[in-house]
């Protein structure tokens, strides 16, 4: 039985939707016959071993909004990431742990970037291989690097985190063919995010009074609600309401009462896992949004395949990126730019018309099967037979 350690900054308990990613995975190999050792910052886990964490921030996105000119100082001064800290003062630890244990295969999750460069000298080290899981582009990530020296080091990093790496698998296809073209010998699969179908039972569609339109997760200043709210201002003849569920990075209340929808908006924060797909699953219209700007191509988040979980009807206002390409292909999305407002009210009004006489489209369950988790999953313990 081959034995893994599994290093992941981020794990249950931890409470963000993003994190879903690495529990599934691990809950798959283990049902293929792999001995699995999860080693996280977190404490509580049942079967984790936690390793404490001494960084002097605990979220790298929480020093960004509190000033873009402290979050410039973390960048400068922290390589790669804020979570260097957990990295150096538990390499030994990690060390010790591979040797103690006899760990064939090292599987690492990234961002962190910094636990990449933890398990490229873990490998150096102690011989073994190690599978790189990496969820979000680094060279390519949607912040900036603020001088030429920087980029010259995160490009080095990247450069040799990977070098080692048995197999990288990437969340979506444009991150996996940038690393092909800079990259040419290395090893690149796509294995995307994933919805569990098990998370969803026991939850049902009740049709309402009002065409429910729903977003669930965070609201940020790119991933702004304005452009949606001012088409929904022109259509006030209809009966709607949309929901906005979840943490709030910006003033939302502001912008609501600003186009005069105070009544027809509710603003409710952020809620467990199973409260938000209960929210997904009953709205008769999901609203996915990505906003434009550096990195956004690269951008298809776990929240996505939790909306093609619930089976409801989308309308995407999202540039040209990965979740684009995905979604164009499914008969239950309508698609417009993120900031074209005539088209969004125009496709609210016939998704509403739509609603009226019970005709919506839906997603197929044939559309939606390659991205359960248990397909997901199949595919990587298929590269490791």
């Amino acid at each position: 039985m081959k034995k893994i350690l599994y290093i992941s900054y981020y794990f249950p308990p931890w409470p963000k939707p993003g994190v879903k990613r690495g529990p599934r995975l691990v809950k798959y190999l283990r049902q293929r016959g792999y001995k699995v050792t999860v080693v996280t910052k977190e404490k509580g886990a049942k079967g984790v071993i936690s390793f404490p964490s001494p960084e002097p921030t605990s979220s790298g996105e929480m020093v960004k909004r509190k000033g873009k000119s402290l979050f410039r100082i973390f960048k400068l001064f922290l390589y790669p990431d804020t979570k260097l800290f957990w990295s150096i003062l538990n390499y030994h630890r990690l060390k010790g742990l591979i040797r103690g244990k006899g760990f064939d295969l090292l599987i690492s999750s990234a961002p962190p970037f910094s636990s990449l460069l933890c398990t490229y000298l873990l490998s150096l080290t102690t011989g073994r291989p190690y599978i790189v899981d990496l969820r979000d582009p680094w060279v390519e990530t949607p912040l900036l690097y603020e001088s030429n020296l920087l980029k010259w080091l995160h490009r080095l990093g990247e450069k040799r985190s990977l070098s080692r790496a048995r197999l990288v698998i990437t969340i979506n296809e444009r991150i996996t063919c940038n690393l092909k073209e800079r990259y040419k010998d290395l090893k690149v699969e796509t294995l995307t995010h994933g919805f569990e179908p098990d998370d969803f039972r026991g939850l049902k569609y009740k049709r309402g009074e009002r065409f429910r339109v729903g977003w669930v997760g965070t609201i940020t200043e790119r991933r702004t609600p304005k452009f949606i709210l001012e088409a929904l201002s022109a259509i006030q003849d209809l009966n709607w309401e949309l929901l906005l569920v979840g943490e709030k990075w910006i003033d939302v209340g502001r912008l609501v009462s600003g186009y005069g929808l105070k009544g027809r908006v509710r603003i409710i924060p952020e809620v467990s896992y199973p409260e938000a797909l209960g929210y997904m699953v009953s709205s008769d219209l999901l609203w996915f949004m990505v906003g434009r700007g550096r990195g956004a191509r690269f951008v298809s988040t776990s929240k996505l395949y939790d909306y093609l979980g619930s089976g409801r009807p989308i309308l995407a206002t999202i540039p040209d990126c990965d979740a684009r390409d995905i979604l164009e292909r499914m008969k239950g999305v309508r698609i417009t730019e993120p900031d074209d407002i005539e088209s969004i009210k125009e496709t609210l009004r016939e998704l509403y018309h739509l609603w009226e006489k019970d005709r919506l489209p839906h997603l197929l369950t044939e559309e939606i099967a390659p991205y359960r988790m248990d397909n997901v999953a199949r595919r990587l313990t298929d590269h490791l037979l």
